[in-house]
C-alpha cells in the first residue's frame, strides 16, 4: 500500500432519503477502496440495487473497471468484498455490489428490480407446465415492460388481447436494447388502466442470457443514479 487517505463525508441527508430502508444502515457508513498501490477512505451516500456511492476525496484516481478490495465499517458490522468501479462523478466513484453482500440485507429470493418501459412480444403459450409443446399465437401479442429484475418481469398486455391464467407458461421476446427471448411463468395480474398488468418469473435463463439481462439492469441503475445525483444538486 503505497499511499493512504481518509475522508471525512458531508452531510447526506439527501442522498439517504431515497434509499431502500433495507440499506439505510450503511449511509455515512466508513468506507475503505484499495485498489493496487493505493488505499483510500471515503463514505457510503446512496446505495440502490447493485451500485453505491462513496464520496471519496481522491475520486480522480479511480478509474472505470479498477478492480477493487472494499471494506465498510457499519453499524451492523464490517463488511468485506471485492468490488469494480462502474461509473464516477466529481468528488464519488460509484462501486458494485455484489449478490452475497445484497443478501444480508434482503429476502435472499428478491433480486434487485428496476422500472424500465420497454416494448416486447409475446410468441406462444406452452399447453400445461409440465409440457414443452406450445401453441403460437395467431398473430404476436404486444407487450410494454413496467420493471424487471434477474428473476423476473412486469409488463402490461392490451384490454383487447388474450387474458392468461397464472401459471401460464409464455414464451415471449423483449426489447431492452436487444432482443432478449424468454420463457415467462405468470404469477400474477391484475386489471390497469388500457389492458391487464401481469408480473412473470424468468424460467430457463442460461448463463450468457443472465449476463446481458445483468448488464441491462446495471445501466439502468447507474443511469437513475446520476439522475438522483442531478436532482439533489439542482
Amino acid at each position: 500500500m503505497d499511499s493512504v487517505n481518509s475522508y471525512h463525508p458531508k452531510n447526506t441527508t439527501s442522498s439517504a432519503t431515497s434509499v431502500s430502508s433495507a440499506f439505510a444502515n450503511l449511509i455515512e457508513a466508513r468506507t475503505v477502496l484499495e485498489k493496487k498501490h493505493f488505499v483510500s477512505t471515503g463514505a457510503i451516500t446512496y446505495i440502490e440495487g447493485d451500485i453505491a456511492e462513496v464520496e471519496i476525496s481522491e475520486w480522480d484516481l479511480f478509474h472505470l473497471g479498477d478492480p477493487l478490495k472494499v471494506i465498510i465499517y457499519s453499524p451492523i458490522g464490517i463488511l468485506n468484498f471485492e468490488s469494480t468501479v462502474v461509473a464516477k462523478g466529481f468528488g464519488s466513484v460509484i462501486i458494485l455490489v455484489p449478490p452475497n453482500i445484497q443478501s444480508r440485507f434482503l429476502d435472499k429470493r428478491q433480486y434487485p428490480r428496476v422500472d424500465a418501459r420497454q416494448i416486447g412480444n409475446l410468441h406462444r403459450i406452452h399447453q400445461s407446465t409440465a409440457s414443452k409443446s406450445s401453441l403460437e399465437f395467431d398473430s404476436p401479442i404486444p407487450i410494454e415492460t413496467t420493471d424487471i429484475s434477474l428473476g423476473g418481469v412486469g409488463f402490461i398486455v392490451p384490454m383487447d388481447a388474450q387474458e392468461f391464467k397464472t401459471y401460464s407458461r409464455i414464451e415471449g421476446e423483449l426489447q431492452i436494447g436487444f432482443a432478449f427471448g424468454a420463457l415467462l411463468e405468470i404469477i400474477r395480474k391484475s386489471p390497469v388502466e388500457g389492458g391487464m398488468f401481469y408480473g412473470a418469473k424468468m424460467l430457463e435463463l442460461s448463463q450468457e442470457q443472465e449476463f446481458s439481462l445483468r448488464a441491462f439492469i446495471l445501466r439502468i441503475q447507474v443511469s437513475n443514479y446520476f439522475k438522483h445525483k442531478s436532482t439533489n444538486n439542482s
